[in-house]
């Protein structure tokens, strides 16, 4: 029985291959965007995040939108303006 040619790669360079995870790394802004009680994105001014959560809690009023502070540890609940 012939057997099989070993076809191995071989890395030439000396460096880590990098490691690719199907999670997003989490953002560094101190304000954190929350949606249903999950993180959708940072923001690094306060009012920055509360016109992007006002404009999802426009749309779509069912959801809890909460902006939160990281450094603080205070979270604001946004609510539809009337």
């Amino acid at each position: 029985m012939a057997l099989r040619p070993h076809n191995a790669k071989k890395n030439d360079t000396d460096e880590p291959e990098q490691v690719v995870s199907q999670h997003r790394q989490p953002e560094k802004g101190r304000y954190q965007l929350q949606v249903d009680r999950q993180i959708k994105k940072s923001f690094e001014s306060a009012d920055e995040a509360e016109a992007t959560g006002a404009a999802i809690k426009k749309s779509f009023p069912m959801v809890q939108v909460v902006v939160y502070d990281s450094q603080e540890c205070v979270g604001k609940r946004l609510e539809v303006a009337s």
